[in-house]
């Protein structure tokens, strides 16, 4: 059985001192992808002894203090690609693959819309190109999708669905494209596992979102339809704020 750890920690050093290499060493995952790590370079993880034991496989944003996307594996890539071709995207530290034995591993960081319509217009692009890219990738494995999606598919997955109708991360177009992403060939896991639990995975910070229980589920463990059947389980962690985002533990039967 393997352990897989997905987590945005808005803010690598933010986390670690909230307790999150803890967090890690107790759970020993073989595979750790985050999100929003605002770092831009491996020296804070190579520092960590615990991190020591994995190949970091990054791509960090050319702005400091933002974005970026860090893989951590126990087992060596066979490949690796950072790169969509996209200037824009590939300057903000999206996307991270690697390519094991059985499997491939997408990490994967979709731009926020919340800061006004131009960023909602990147965010748009971003989902047409992360569809055909997916699509046109090549995969001769199974897949698996972790990552903060930014958008909350359906109305369980958010705490006020008629309220936030019209806000960037629930918006009709977007939740379609989600929808068509799913029924193209995708399984989400959770909601696979889970069809009928309320849970999320992201609270704001301001008004005691997360003790009233008042969030989104937007990050995401998704496989292409052949790997569903190697994903043993996956938990939502509450227990812990490294971040505004939750960890989810996934166990692959690899």
């Amino acid at each position: 059985m393997k352990k897989l750890i997905n987590l945005n920690v808005n803010g690598f050093r933010s986390a670690v001192r909230k307790g999150f290499i803890s967090f890690l060493e107790k759970e020993n995952p073989d595979f750790i992808t985050l999100q929003e790590v605002k770092i831009n370079d491996d020296l804070i993880i190579n520092e960590i002894p615990f991190l020591r034991d994995y190949y970091i496989i990054s791509n960090y944003a050319l702005k400091k203090g933002y974005s970026g996307v860090v893989t951590l594996t126990k087992e060596s890539p066979i490949y690796q690609k950072t790169k969509f071709g996209i200037d824009l995207f590939d300057k903000e530290g999206r996307v991270v693959v690697t390519e094991y034995e059985k499997f491939y591993l997408i990490n994967v960081y979709f731009p926020s819309g919340t800061m006004g319509e131009t960023r909602q217009k990147v965010k748009d692009v971003f989902l047409s190109i992360f569809y055909n890219w997916i699509n046109n990738f090549g995969f001769y494995k199974p897949y698996l999708i972790a990552g903060d999606f930014n958008i909350a598919h359906q109305e369980m997955d958010i705490h006020n669905p008629k309220g936030l109708s019209k806000t960037s991360g629930f918006l009709p177009h977007e939740r379609k494209w989600f929808s068509d992403f799913i029924n193209f060939k995708h399984v989400d896991i959770f909601r696979h596992i889970y069809p009928d639990k309320v849970e999320y995975t992201w609270f704001s910070f301001r008004a005691n979102a997360k003790m009233n229980n008042k969030g989104w589920r937007i990050d995401y463990v998704i496989t292409n339809r052949s790997f569903c059947k190697f994903v043993d389980n996956i938990k939502i962690v509450k227990d812990f704020d490294f971040s505004d985002h939750l960890p989810i533990i996934v166990s692959l039967n690899l």
